[in-house]
């Protein structure tokens, strides 16, 4: 393993980008047999298998969906980040101000601490267009994945 190690810090660009190149391979080729040993299992599985990913991914891009897709991503963000802002700027000065405030707000924000927001993400996004979203929260609720 040291032999690795120091192989990659010391070698030639080559080497590291084969390096590389091969750690892809195998996350890829862990990936499909995952996928594979789970399809027995779920149905879904099959969908999100590395040869269906890069065929959607290779029409996302042929009919420039990409784009699109990754601009309604950015307008959330955005959004998100301006209402995390506006909201944020003033309540933090308020508590920071006002020892009562703080003290009346630190359960309930410590509380809040422990919910990961990646969590809420997908039920946050959920709107009406968004049928994909939609079935991943049903997917998600269904198999025991959210409360």
């Amino acid at each position: 393993m040291e032999k690795i190690l120091k192989l990659s810090r010391s070698s030639p660009r080559s080497t590291q980008l084969l390096l590389s190149l091969g750690g892809l391979a195998a996350l890829i080729l862990m990936w499909g047999l995952g996928t594979h040993w789970l399809r027995q299992s779920s149905s879904l599985a099959a969908l999100l298998s590395p040869r269906d990913a890069f065929e959607s991914l290779y029409q996302l891009i042929v009919q420039n969906q990409l784009t699109l897709h990754t601009l309604a991503s950015m307008k959330r963000v955005l959004v998100s980040l301006a209402l995390a802002l506006a909201l944020g700027i003033p309540i933090g000065l308020a508590i920071g101000t006002s020892r009562a405030l703080e003290n009346s707000t630190s359960s309930a924000f410590q509380f809040l601490r422990m919910i990961s927001p990646l969590s809420c993400q997908v039920i946050w996004y959920a709107d009406p267009g968004q049928e994909l979203v939609t079935v991943v929260v049903r997917v998600a609720w269904n198999s025991g994945g959210l409360p």
